[in-house]
């Protein structure tokens, strides 16, 4: 697994990510850091979702973040993911990394548990990366290194 993130990471795959949002919780991400436990339940569980696409980003996320009341437009927060990130590919074909994944999920039975992202870190699982949905799925938000703000 250690192998595969810096892979991906050599590749410049998953060098920056990411994470569309309302203002407010861009303020508060920036001021105090990603709190797990504001982070919503997803497909993938308690996690913050990033993408290494920045306009998915802004399409997915970004936008629905927008608070028509207070005319304020979402944003998109950039982060470097460190190297050495504990990172599980879900990309097909990779059997292995899947076989893993169901293993520390419980075939994904543990996914809608509110402590599920500190049962990946145990079992030595800092993120997932789904193809499917173009995401990085972080579980432990200290592989992400902030860089900037960008504007919508």
């Amino acid at each position: 697994m250690k192998q595969l993130s810096k892979r991906i990471l050599a590749k410049g795959t998953f060098d920056l990510v990411y994470h569309g949002t309302g203002k407010k919780d861009a303020d508060d991400i920036q001021k105090n850091g990603i709190d797990m436990y504001k982070s919503e339940k997803g497909f993938f569980g308690r996690a913050f979702y990033t993408t290494p696409n920045k306009n998915l980003a802004v399409a997915n996320y970004a936008k629905f973040s927008d608070d028509e009341d207070s005319g304020e437009k979402g944003e998109i927060l950039e982060f470097r993911v460190k190297s050495g990130a504990r990172i599980l590919d879900l990309s097909h074909g990779n059997q292995k990394d899947w076989d893993r994944w169901m293993i520390v999920s419980g075939q994904g039975k543990q996914i809608s548990g509110d402590d599920f992202h500190n049962d990946m870190q145990s079992n030595n699982v800092d993120a997932i990366y789904e193809p499917s949905i173009d995401s990085l799925v972080v579980y432990n938000p200290k592989i992400l290194k902030f860089i900037k703000r960008l504007p919508i």
